[in-house]
């Protein structure tokens, strides 16, 4: 319709995606076993701040929040059709003829670099030391696949363990994980020979 000139517009067109937002229309988030545990062993940050190197296991809780993919401005992506394309719009992979997630949070089926706007294809990029820090609250668990996908060879993945994705505690237990992070990343900064 936009290349005919038969749309509203003539440069574009509204582009509306239903149940695009809220935590509570993913899979992820109420299916515990998907993105459980990491697949290879990384720095996990105790509450006391002791590191312990592990596969770490997510101790994220299944998401209470109501369900907004019927409300317009919470559970709808309201963009353009050439923004999208343009910018959020992912291929699938031709190498792989299924597509998905498992319990390691390992996306499969997708062709990364085919779009500007994504992590995996950013950090392919960086050949300084990088630190990639996740939360075994949160309800994502892709930082192993960005560690992986780096290119700097000075790269740690870590861990905060029960903290979720806006750096609270998940329960009580876990402490002042926001404060645990910050310890070690500034021990993570100060090595020796790092910059």
């Amino acid at each position: 319709m936009i290349q005919s000139g038969d749309g509203s517009y003539l440069d574009d067109e509204p582009f509306i995606i239903p149940g695009y937002g809220g935590d509570a229309s993913k899979l992820y988030a109420t299916d515990l076993s998907l993105c459980a545990h990491t697949r290879n062993a990384y720095d996990l940050i105790h509450p006391d701040g002791s590191v312990t190197k592990e596969i770490v296991h997510a101790n994220r809780t299944v998401t209470k929040k109501p369900m907004e993919t019927e409300l317009y401005a919470k559970g709808a992506m309201k963009t353009s059709v050439h923004t999208f394309l343009s910018t959020m719009a992912i291929r699938p992979s031709m190498a792989d003829e299924r597509y998905g997630y498992d319990e390691t949070g390992l996306i499969y089926g997708v062709d990364f670099n085919s779009n500007y706007e994504n992590t995996v294809d950013s950090v392919e990029n960086i050949s300084k030391p990088m630190l990639v820090v996740g939360m075994t609250a949160g309800v994502f668990f892709l930082e192993e696949t960005f560690y992986e996908h780096a290119k700097a060879e000075d790269k740690t993945l870590a861990y905060v363990d029960g903290a979720t994705h806006i750096f609270l505690p998940v329960e009580e237990k876990y402490g002042d994980v926001a404060g645990s992070l910050n310890d070690y990343i500034a021990r993570w900064l100060s090595q020796p020979g790092r910059f």
